[in-house]
């Protein structure tokens, strides 16, 4: 409990600047994705960062875990809630994979775990970027870009791909995972810099859930957003609700508004209707 008092003091210390400074080191570097390992450049700053690291995993639990990594878009309050989409295709979490175990079995304790991958879109590419990190046996997901549109080779890709933790136009949602059960907090990271939107991150208790999946009779192969239709059924079901309850709400409001204008209006009338009154005179 304590490293995480440690940690979230040494983010709120950096609130202050618009995009801390990191170094990275990589893991693994292609043209179109790499993962690394980042800590803060500042010695005092990255020796206030105490992670679980570093951590072995297999492969397959880490694709048990990423192929479940939801993104639920945000909407308005009246607007329909739409599925959940994944975080990486099939293709995207096979080149990762390998790559995110060797840098989790490399890093040290003051190290974030990054990634960045870029497929084509068009003349554009889309990227998704962010990192990863174990404190206190719970595994923390950072998603700080997700699909994000930008031209390849520009400014901005590079600026990305320098620090996967900067978040370009913000993630448009909130980081999930299914099934929901094993989330314990869902919350705005700001360790890319605070001048601009958030990433999402989401803290996991993996440790249950690989418990949950590797046991016997459970299905092992990726359930993606289809698995989770009942969870997010009743969620839609409880929007809706919420959203009658809002019309329902905004029809008493009008209500009464012509209610207290027509009372207004008689009382304004009353007065100039009614005569005034001669004043007794004083004895």
């Amino acid at each position: 409990m304590l490293r995480i008092f440690v940690s979230i003091a040494v983010v709120l210390a950096c609130l202050g600047c618009a995009a801390p400074a990191f170094t990275t080191r990589t893991v693994q570097s292609e043209p179109s994705w790499f993962v690394g390992l980042t800590s803060y450049a500042e010695p005092a700053k990255a020796a206030a960062v105490r992670h679980d690291h570093p951590a072995e995993w297999t492969e397959k639990e880490l694709h048990q875990i990423l192929d479940r990594l939801l993104l639920q878009e945000r909407v308005g309050l009246l607007d329909p809630l739409p599925p959940p989409r994944a975080v990486f295709s099939p293709e995207a979490t096979a080149q990762l994979v390998p790559a995110l175990r060797g840098a989790f079995h490399s890093a040290r304790p003051s190290e974030w775990i990054v990634f960045f991958f870029a497929r084509p879109s068009g003349a554009d590419q889309e990227i998704t970027s962010g990192g990863l990190f174990l404190m206190d046996s719970r595994l923390h997901v950072i998603v700080a870009n997700y699909r994000e549109r930008v031209s390849p080779g520009s400014a901005e890709t590079d600026a990305i791909r320098a620090n996967p933790l900067r978040s370009y136009r913000g993630t448009g949602g909130s980081l999930a995972f299914d099934p929901p059960r094993f989330v314990l907090a869902s919350q705005a990271n700001w360790l890319g810099g605070s001048s601009g939107p958030s990433a999402s991150e989401l803290v996991l208790d993996h440790t249950a859930f690989l418990a949950t999946a590797t046991a016997p009779g459970a299905p092992l192969t990726s359930v993606g957003a289809r698995a989770s239709d009942e969870d997010f059924a009743k969620l839609r079901g409880q929007v809706e609700r919420l959203q009658e309850e809002v019309a329902r709400l905004r029809e008493q409001l009008a209500a009464q508004a012509d209610e207290l204008a027509r009372l207004k209006s008689r009382q304004t009338h009353g007065d100039s209707a009614q005569p005034s009154q001669p004043r007794k005179p004083l004895r």
